[in-house]
């Protein structure tokens, strides 16, 4: 029957491949951003980890309870614990 006309063949590949490679690198950025924003959320949820096992005053189970939060809900909870706990407690000397 014949040749299959225009697949992939002649100057129909060529901006296939260069918006095929634009995107390639976009992803690659985005990869990247996306990694970073990543890293510092678990950079922050340690740190109010840490910093609820340091500070909070265990009276009662308030401390167990910090961290329970901070653990279960991950960083929203790292973000509850950072806008709601931490400005009440001074560091300790």
């Amino acid at each position: 029957m014949g040749q299959a006309i225009g697949k992939g063949k002649g100057m129909n590949a060529q901006p296939e491949a260069i918006g095929g490679a634009a995107m390639g690198g976009m992803a690659c950025v985005m990869s990247a951003v996306f990694g970073l924003i990543g890293l510092a959320a678990l950079v922050f949820w340690i740190w109010m980890l840490i910093d609820a096992i340091k500070r909070v005053p265990s009276e009662g189970n308030t401390r167990l309870i910090w961290i329970l939060v901070i653990v279960l809900a991950g960083v929203i909870g790292a973000l509850i614990y950072f806008f709601v706990q931490r400005p009440k407690n001074p560091p300790k000397a």
